[in-house]
């Protein structure tokens, strides 16, 4: 799922919750337990997956992505992004230095 212009909550919402039943479908098919966060939940998503159950998995990580983003309202989730995603020193260090810093809104309107 490419993100769009158009997308909106609820576009988003029915993207992820399509993707998921294909996903949980296949899981559910294979005796694969849907991923958790239990220490005994499967650790990486089973490679032998038809290539259409990859795609709606791909699909929903995007969608979840732009969510997650939408959800915090676009200019919040820039300064998010910017100040918290980076955790390598090095970046973080780029980013206090360069002109970068200064161009990231940090009011609301």
């Amino acid at each position: 799922m490419a993100p769009g212009f158009s997308d909106t909550l609820g576009t988003l919402a029915a993207a992820i919750a399509s993707n998921t039943a294909i996903v949980n479908a296949y899981l559910q098919q294979n005796g694969y337990a849907e991923p958790s966060f239990s220490v005994d939940t499967l650790a990486v998503f089973p490679s032998e997956a038809p290539a259409a159950v990859h795609l709606a998995r791909s699909n929903l990580v995007a969608a979840a992505r732009d969510m997650s983003f939408l959800a915090a309202w676009p200019r919040e989730a820039v300064r998010d992004v910017a100040f918290t995603a980076v955790s390598d020193r090095v970046h973080q260090n780029a980013l206090m230095t360069d002109s970068i810093r200064r161009s990231i809104p940090t009011c609301h309107r």
